[in-house]
């Protein structure tokens, strides 16, 4: 997993604050920080703005009072095809668009 694809997961929006900075201003926040035992896994990670990440420091979301906006998920194999492509062909994407869950996703199709 990269940045890209979990800033593309969580449509560029802090988890905590809600803010759509500019991607230099995103971070990967690491809900059960790593120092505590956490990974760095799908279910663990969430978009946060520097701010945001900062205020939450080594604690998790409820020790900072900071409630997650949405629960960090694993992605299933098409939008995770559909998160590491930049560029995934129309045809392509209509057959992608059947195996969704059903979540937004930004897509960028050519």
């Amino acid at each position: 997993m990269t940045n890209r694809e979990l800033f593309l997961r969580d449509a560029h929006i802090c988890m905590y604050c809600g803010a759509h900075p500019r991607d230099n201003k995103l971070t990967r926040d690491h809900v059960t920080p790593m120092s505590r035992g956490g990974r760095d896994r799908w279910s663990n990670v969430v978009t946060a703005c520097r701010s945001c990440n900062t205020r939450k420091g080594n604690r998790t979301p409820e020790e900072a009072k900071m409630p997650l906006l949405a629960v960090p998920y694993v992605p299933n194999w098409a939008e995770y095809l559909a998160l590491s492509n930049r560029k995934i062909l129309a045809d392509q994407m209509e057959f992608l668009k059947t195996q969704l869950s059903g979540r937004k996703m930004p897509f960028h199709t050519q």
